[in-house]
Order: C-alpha cells, then structure tokens, then sequence
C-alpha cells in the first residue's frame, strides 16, 4: 500500500500501467502533453521519482511503472528541475539492478537537454557513487554528445578527464569511457586510449582490444593480429577451444542447456520493475530514439 498521496492529474500516472513491449521514443510515443501535463505538474512528478516505494511494487502493478512514466513525462516538458533528481535515479541500477532506469533515464537526460552535462560529469566523477551508476552517466554523457553537436567537445573532455584516472578504476568503467569516446568519434583521443590498453586497465569484453577501436576510428584498414573472443578468454580463459571464433557463444549456450534439464525447476521469483533484454535490439532502440529527437530538433528550426 503507498503511503505517498498525489491527486489531480498526477494521481493518474499511478494508474498508466505497464511500458513493456511500448517502444521508446519520446517524440512519437504517448504525447503526455496532450493528456494536459505541464510545468505546473513538475514539482509532483518529481516527488514520483523520489518515491521510493513504487520501485518496490511486482511489476504486474500499474504503479511498479509510475516512475517510469513520470521521467518521460518530465522528458517531453524538458524539465531542468528535473535533472538532479534524475541522476538520483541511476542509482538504482546498482541498488535494485534496473535496467529501465540504467536504458531509460540516460535518454531522458539528453532529450531535456545539454544543461545535463554537467550534472552528470559530475556524477561521473563521485567515486561514492556505483560502478554501473557511474557507467549510466557515462551513457547519458555519450547521448548529449551525440545529440548536441556544441557540446561534444565538451563531452569529450569530460570523458577523457575521467579516463586519464584509469589506473585508478574498474577496467569495465575504463571501458565504458572508451566505448563514449570511440561512440563520439573522439579521434583526438586515441593516444589515451592507446595508453590505457597498453597498460592493461581496459576490459577487452566490451569492445575489443586496440586493434579493435583503432578500426573502429577509421586510424586502422584491419587486424595486424589474429581477431579473438575476449569474451570466452574472460570465461574460460586465454587458448580456450574457439576463442577466436564469433560463434563459439552459442556452443556454450548448448552447454547450459543440456545442464538446466538435469537441473530441478524452482519456484518463480518474484519480479519487480527490472527487465534484462537483448543489449543489441538496446543500442537499435537507443540509437532509433536519437535519430527521432534530432528530427523533432530540424522541425522546431523549421
């Protein structure tokens, strides 16, 4: 039971339900603003985000997806209120591991604007904060850069400050730091990048090692070396059967099948708001949304 009370139009985001299988895109999905929603709605959508509560209920309840449509909401009003409380946010991703806040939110950052850079450079750079927290201002950094061409100087900047400090960091937040840079084209960036790899603090399951990203910024036609599975070394480590094969995933996919059958069926967890989906179909989704709100952009120049 919530203890919280919003009433008026607010109450009826409570009722909205369920987002699962509504593509995101915050220009031709649900106009919230047709619906009556304003600026005036803004202090109390906040007070949404900042209900910790609704983040609790199964996910079969219309207000386990409350949140979720406030920061749309707040999204297509361009609140600047908004962004603190929002970055509040991707704490969760390490707190309760949710993927709606850790693919939503960093969306939503950049949709209101480039006024959310700072705020999440300088969430980046909280060290209090969570790795994968840190890791979904790093994409929310990415998406303004991509999204506002006058600030990815900017962007970029901020990014490799970060990762000058990557003797000092998770390998997987130093990687994600290079993914941002090479997602920027931030060609300028490469001798750090060169220096960090060489110095073994990048982990290569993300996006490969040097050679990789090398091709990736256009600074290299091919491999110079043989392509590896990095992600097969990480698991079963270096001269594994197939580790340079792309589809050696799928022979230990087999594997885990033929284990489960002999395993005994358990009872289902209990589901809240957290969904794991396919990081591929994430990036289309992702990268589907930024072509939209760069359209919406060219048509209110227009």
């Amino acid at each position: 039971m919530a203890t919280n009370v919003y009433t008026g139009l607010v109450a009826k985001v409570l009722a909205f339900g369920d987002v699962r299988e509504k593509p995101f895109h915050l220009d031709d999905e649900h106009n919230y603003l047709a619906d009556g929603f304003g600026l005036g709605h803004v202090p109390d959508l906040i007070r949404i985000l900042e209900d910790n509560e609704l983040a609790e209920w199964d996910s079969d309840a219309p207000e386990a997806w409350a949140q979720c449509h406030a920061w749309r909401i707040l999204g297509q009003l361009r609140a600047v209120q908004a962004i603190v409380p929002l970055l509040n946010l991707l704490r969760y991703v390490d707190e309760r591991d949710d993927d709606w806040v850790r693919d939503e939110v960093p969306v939503i950052l950049a949709f209101i604007g480039a006024d959310s850079l700072q705020p999440a450079a300088d969430f980046l750079a909280d060290t209090k904060n969570g790795l994968w927290s840190r890791i979904a201002a790093v994409a929310t950094i990415e998406a303004i850069g991509n999204d506002y061409a006058e600030a990815r100087s900017r962007c970029v900047q901020i990014v490799s400050q970060q990762l000058e400090q990557f003797a000092e960091q998770d390998e997987i937040l130093n990687a994600s730091l290079v993914d941002c840079l090479v997602e920027l084209k931030a060609v300028e960036a490469a001798p750090l990048m060169e220096r960090a790899f060489a110095a073994g603090y990048v982990d290569l399951t993300l996006r490969g090692d040097w050679e990789e990203i090398q091709i990736d910024l256009g600074l290299l036609k091919e491999r110079l070396t043989p392509k590896r599975n990095w992600v097969a070394e990480a698991l079963f480590g270096p001269g594994w059967l197939g580790a340079d094969d792309d589809d050696g995933e799928d022979e230990w996919a087999d594997e885990d099948e033929e284990d489960d059958e002999d395993q005994p069926a358990l009872a289902e967890p209990r589901v809240v708001r957290q969904v794991v989906a396919d990081p591929a179909k994430k990036k289309r989704k992702r990268k589907e949304a930024q072509k939209q709100r760069k359209a919406q952009r060219r048509k209110k120049k227009k």
